[in-house]
């Protein structure tokens, strides 16, 4: 199935901390990113065709959920990482989402090819007590490629996009 149309729920706001795009009430400020915003533009420019590449996260670590939260209970077995990866003929998107809030996690991404570059690039933030502010990019600059694979360090709490050009 295709999506034609997709939206945020609260992407547009003016209180809440949880919106997409923030505006002022009084139109003083020219609209600015929440970071649900920014992991939205971050992830839409990251990602390469409309193809979807299925993964194998046989390899995931993964960790037990304690916490209660609304409808969310504990689980055990939950993917340390979560990843989303799409292609075109020559390029392959994998965006992959760090849930330690404290450690760096190793990522070894296989291709079906050899690998001409590699591309990583962390959004992250810190955890303040307060709503709002802003996610801050960085390139990742310790890739080891060989071949058609890629090993990538993901910060704590980051989403990295990586964007992997295959030969022909």
């Amino acid at each position: 199935s295709s999506v034609r149309l997709a939206c945020q729920s609260m992407l547009v706001g003016r209180s809440w901390g949880i919106t997409g795009v923030h505006v002022d009430r009084d139109g003083k400020r020219d609209p600015w990113l929440m970071p649900t915003g920014q992991v939205t533009e971050f992830i839409g420019r990251f990602h390469a065709g409309q193809t979807r590449v299925a993964l194998d996260l046989a390899s995931v670590p993964k960790f037990d959920q304690p916490f209660v939260m609304g409808g969310i209970r504990p689980a055990k077995g939950v993917a340390l990482v979560d990843s989303v990866a799409s292609r075109t003929k020559d390029r392959v998107s994998v965006t992959l989402i760090n849930r330690s809030f404290d450690r760096p996690v190793n990522m070894e991404l296989r291709f079906d090819r050899k690998l001409r570059s590699v591309r990583a690039v962390a959004l992250e933030r810190d955890l303040p007590n307060a709503w709002g502010g802003s996610a801050t990019e960085r390139p990742l600059k310790e890739i080891r490629t060989q071949g058609g694979t890629s090993s990538i360090v993901l910060p704590p709490r980051s989403i990295v996009g990586v964007r992997a050009d295959l030969t022909p």
